[in-house]
């Protein structure tokens, strides 16, 4: 208030003390709000430019301030100074005055092109007006820095905000120039405007859409004509004989012009963006904003160079999106023009289109081998089981037809049944015509295997849930209570860190095991007893690995892995039933030929036994084909998502569940969420596709139902219109139909019309009959539709049909360190790769302190950290060799923060050290601190509402 200067950005560290300012102006603009009566109303104007250029002179000449000006550096950062002016519109400027740029000390040292865009970006973003001044005829500094400001903010969301205007009114006054020399500054400015009108085009073509257009200096008036009214000045020098020292008015007079210029330019009205002014509090808010901006972009120096990575991540983008949306479909788009035209004159040219016919090509072969597996199973397996069956109907008929089997025992019908039945099967069998039990077998495997039985994980029963999952011996809450009461509270503490650790181990492994068990039940077609013995020999090298201490957790691995492996074998095995084995196959139709065979025996024969035959089929088949239809046409809907194909939007929908799991029912059930990582992202993927399954269900059931009464009525007038072989006519109808072919590949081919005492010579009426019974098969409103199931068959069905990687579900392996998810593709070759969130979100302590630990694995690269997966016992990795231990990607390079993770671990350190039974680590990273929850949900909704 008294007009001394205040430093906001530090010279020494280049840091910003953001705590310490927002408590300094949340005074003083209390202060002002006593004095006025009304908040204050500021004004910030900055300067910018080269070292000894003449800023802090110029600004004392403006304002009359108390600053130090000299010959050589005399700020250092950005000194801030708070003053009071009689306008109407405004109370008090702030001046926001910077250290020179290129200083003479700090061009030849690392970063120093960092430091100086730091400078520009602060002077230039959260001010109203901003002077750039320039020393002699030189515009280099400018040239270099400015278009860096403009990247950074065109790349923000900032520029979203205020619609591509850049915040501040820019002024170019070029100081210590000869006044005599008009046309030199005519020249300046036409090469400054040439220049920077260039590097913004540039700018604009890269980063300008429709939807987030941006501007560049096309609100800044350089005007060559008349520089009165322009924001393009020259100051006079003093250009008489020594002493040179003296006042020049000249300077003065351009001085307080250019002041009154200022004030007339920000507050003019007929800007399409008013003037609006501010308050200290909200000034302390962008500075925040500004600060955030520039610590996510360290590393851009130069902008040609950021300008070349942006357009070719966005080509990427482009390629990428392209080869979604073809993957998403089975037939191939011929766009190869469309991405010569897009590729045309990159310096990668020739890479991407090398890449984009690779892609071609695989997804060319794949829809070759998807289309045989179709007509493999469709045709040739289907038609076998049809004629097979159409025996067995015969066999029974040819049966009852050979003696009265009205007057049969129950005994006698049953044995019939099974004669006839076992016949026809041993007739079709094949090579693998025996019906393996999986789990008997598996477990007789794990009976014989003597390093198993120690551990006696079958002393209870049903340990295994139907998803795969098992019963819990260990680790539970009082598991923490079983400390003897003489224990001294270090061996306490001791205890809980090893009852933890072993919680982490078991996690740890189960992600591990799974994931082994995933990957070769995906590379087998069937089962086979060896792939048991080859899981159990990995599990063994895993637990000897993690150095387990308590018994009961590898009886609980065991366990889990047993049931597993039980759940996923048998998924194979039922898939390879449901495709190849017939014996298996025609099992599954004994109900239905049950069923038939009792009608032969009551005596129905003719039209009443064919109505019969199809009403079973239908009844049997209505849901099967409808929960099909509708995961090829959910799984159509859902490769056209963007969060399928996109780990970053993915990730926003990941973040929005733990954010509205963290507002319901707290820190510690996220955490119990979260505990197994990756059985929470798949769920989450999951309730993502379940969502448009439910969307779907009713609206495609009415259209289901619908195509399903249409084709029963066809199928009848096309009977009734025809006058030979009408029942054949009435099957070929319905199985040419539009129906799904779960439901068509179960009706026979052809029947024998004698069978059913040749319908031909009957009335055309009694296909009514047959109509309306069918019709009748297909409830109008049945009580389930589904199974519950059908998020996972849709994305094993894209799995399974993806053309190609892009159209792939991501990977989402969880980290083992710190638990983020994998961003790649589902099944791909090569070493997981992650964007790591802080490590102590999955339960990482240092081993000597047992302080839960803040840094990501990214950072605990940088500082040389080493990690052991096994808990204190050893032995320690460098992270420089994860993809060796774990087969991940090296965390060279910081890729993407989680803000998320940042938060959680920011606000609540203490509840998470407490759930894991480390120790609290209070000095949580600064940054971590700055975030709000509602700017989070703010930068996650825009994701997650972002254009694909």
């Amino acid at each position: 208030m008294d007009g001394f200067p205040l430093e906001l950005i530090d010279g020494d560290s280049m840091l910003l003390n953001l705590q310490w300012i927002k408590h300094v102006f949340d005074a003083l603009d209390d202060k002002l709000q006593d004095q006025l009566g009304r908040p204050a109303r500021i004004l910030v104007l900055s300067i910018c430019g080269p070292q000894s250029s003449g800023k802090s002179f110029l600004l004392k000449t403006m304002y009359g301030i108390r600053v130090r000006s000299s010959v050589g550096a005399c700020t250092r950062g950005i000194n801030m100074i708070l003053v009071k002016v009689l306008y109407k519109d405004y109370d008090y400027i702030l001046l926001l005055d910077t250290e020179g740029l290129r200083a003479p000390e700090f061009i030849s040292m690392p970063g120093a092109e960092i430091r100086d865009n730091t400078l520009a970006t602060f002077a230039v973003l959260p001010a109203d007006a901003t002077i750039l001044l320039n020393k002699g005829e030189i515009n280099q500094a400018l040239e270099d820095v400015l278009p860096i400001v403009l990247y950074l903010y065109a790349t923000s969301s900032l520029s979203m905000q205020l619609g591509g205007q850049i915040p501040s009114k820019l002024f170019f006054v070029y100081n210590q120039i000869d006044p005599s020399q008009p046309q030199k500054g005519m020249e300046l400015l036409q090469d400054l405007t040439t220049r920077l009108h260039n590097v913004t085009d540039k700018i604009v073509e890269v980063v300008s859409t429709e939807k987030t257009p941006f501007y560049g200096f096309q609100q800044c008036r350089l005007d060559l004509n008349n520089l009165s009214n322009s924001d393009f000045r020259i100051l006079s020098t003093n250009t008489n004989n020594p002493p040179i020292n003296h006042p020049v008015h000249l300077f003065g007079e351009q001085s307080l012009s250019l002041r009154h210029w200022i004030n007339q330019r920000v507050l003019n009205l007929t800007d399409d963006r008013q003037w609006q002014p501010q308050s200290l509090k909200a000034m302390a808010r962008y500075f925040e904003i500004v600060s955030e901006m520039i610590r996510q972009a360290p590393h851009i120096a130069s902008v040609s160079t950021s300008l070349e990575i942006w357009a070719n991540n966005r080509l990427n983008d482009h390629i990428e999106k392209l080869k979604h949306n073809i993957s998403s479909i089975y037939h191939t788009i011929q766009t190869d023009k469309n991405i010569r035209k897009l590729i045309k004159g990159t310096k990668r040219e020739d890479d991407h289109w090398n890449d984009w016919k690779s892609f071609l090509d695989e997804k060319e072969k794949q829809n070759k081998k998807n289309l045989a597996a179709k007509i493999d199973r469709e045709i040739t397996n289907f038609d076998f089981y049809n004629k097979i069956e159409e025996k067995i109907r015969q066999d029974f008929i040819q049966k009852c037809n050979q003696r009265n089997c009205t007057d049969l025992t129950e005994k006698e019908t049953k044995k019939i049944f099974n004669d006839v039945l076992q016949n026809r099967i041993t007739e079709s069998q094949e090579p693998y015509r025996l019906i393996i039990d999986v789990s008997a077998d598996i477990k007789s495997i794990y009976n014989k295997t003597a390093l198993i039985q120690d551990y006696k994980i079958f002393d209870e029963k049903d340990i295994c849930y139907t998803n795969g999952s098992s019963k819990r011996s260990l680790l539970k809450d009082n598991e923490l209570r079983q400390c003897p009461k003489d224990q001294t509270k270090i061996e306490k503490e001791k205890h809980y860190h090893k009852v933890n650790d072993e919680k982490r181990k078991y996690n740890d492994e189960m992600d591990q095991i799974k994931s082994m068990i995933t990957d070769l039940a995906s590379s087998l077609s069937r089962y086979e007893s060896v792939h048991v013995t080859t899981i159990l020999q990995k599990i063994y090298r895993v637990i000897d690995e993690c150095k387990i201490n308590f018994i009961d957790t590898t009886t609980d691995v065991h366990r889990a892995s047993y049931c597993y492996l039980d759940y996923k074998f048998n998924e194979l095995q039922n898939k390879w039933n449901a495709n190849n084995n017939r014996t298996k196959r025609l099992e599954e139709r004994e109900n239905e030929l049950w069923i038939f065979f009792q009608k032969v025996v009551d005596g129905i024969r003719g039209i009443k036994l064919f109505e019969s035959m199809i009403y079973e089929k239908f009844t049997n088949s209505w849901q099967d084909g409808f929960i099909d239809r509708l995961v090829q046409d959910v799984a159509a809907d859902v490769s056209k998502e963007k969060w399928l194909g996109n780990s970053d939007i993915l990730q926003a929908y990941i973040d929005n569940e733990k954010i509205q799991i963290l507002k319901e029912h707290g820190i510690q059930t996220l955490l119990k969420s979260i505990r197994s990582a990756t059985d929470f992202y798949d769920n989450c993927t999951k309730k993502l596709v379940q969502l448009h399954v439910d969307k779907y269900a009713r609206e495609k059931w009415k259209i289901f139902y619908q195509d399903m009464m249409y084709v029963i009525t066809k199928a009848g007038e096309e009977a009734k219109n025809n006058s030979n072989d009408r029942l054949n006519v009435f099957l070929k109808t319905l199985r040419s139909s539009i129906l799904p072919s779960l439901i068509t590949s179960r009706l026979p081919n052809t029947v024998d019309r004698t069978e059913y005492d040749n319908v031909d010579e009957e009335s055309n009426e009694i296909f009514n009959g047959v109509v309306k019974i069918l019709k009748s098969a297909i409830p109008g409103k049945p009580q389930s539709l589904l199974k519950q199931n059908e998020s996972e068959m849709v994305l094993n069905y894209i799995r399974q049909n993806a053309p190609g990687d892009a159209a792939k579900p991501r990977c989402n392996h969880a980290c083992k360190l710190c638990g983020a998810p994998c961003f790649r593709h589902s099944s791909h070759h090569g070493h997981h790769d992650f964007h790591h969130q802080p490590a102590g979100l999955a339960g990482m302590r240092f081993t000597k302190t047992h302080f839960i630990v803040h840094e990501t694995c990214h950072e605990s690269f940088m500082r040389n950290y080493r990690f052991s997966i096994t808990g204190e016992e050893g032995p320690f990795y460098s992270y420089s060799e994860l993809s060796n231990v774990l087969g991940y990607e090296i965390p060279i390079s910081r890729t993407q923060r989680s803000m998320l993770g940042e938060y959680l671990m920011g606000k609540y350190h203490t509840e998470i050290a407490a759930y894991y039974h480390h120790k609290d680590n209070s000095t949580v990273p600064f940054s971590y601190t700055q975030h709000k929850l509602e700017e989070i949900e703010d930068e996650i909704k825009r994701k997650m509402d972002a254009p694909w």
